[in-house]
């Protein structure tokens, strides 16, 4: 239905113009949606609930796959500590060299024990 009166809050009506003469009609209302964001989903408390059920479950697969992680780790290392060893005494390439490529001293390896000192991984950087 359409009045010709102004109304008082005309941002809720809907305007026609007729020949010069303007008429207002009550608008339906709309709903503002609201884009949801991707990271909107992060502050659900209910997905955060479900994203650590997720991390349990796959710490607890990866448990029964693989046995102790700690264990895993040893093993890793004793591999890198034989390749070292290898690549030293069968193909003449100097820990120092071994540990300048890659940074073992932060993961627990100390490259005096396989023959080098620390003075020796310095002068190789400062060669290099």
């Amino acid at each position: 239905m359409y009045t010709a009166t102004k109304p008082e809050n005309a941002e809720e009506y809907q305007e026609l113009c007729v020949d010069g003469r303007m008429f207002y009609k009550l608008g339906e209302s709309k709903k503002k949606t609201v884009r949801r964001r991707y990271s909107d989903q992060f502050k659900n408390p209910l997905f955060i609930q479900k994203d650590v059920n997720r991390k349990l479950r796959m710490m607890r697969q990866f448990r029964e796959k693989h046995g102790d992680l700690e264990e895993e780790i040893e093993r890793w290392k004793d591999c890198i500590s034989e390749c070292i060893s290898i690549l030293h005494s069968q193909h003449s390439v100097h820990p120092a060299e071994i540990f300048k490529a890659f940074p073992l001293g932060k993961w627990g390896f100390d490259i005096e024990e396989y023959g080098g000192c620390e003075e020796d991984l310095l002068h190789t950087a400062k060669i290099g």
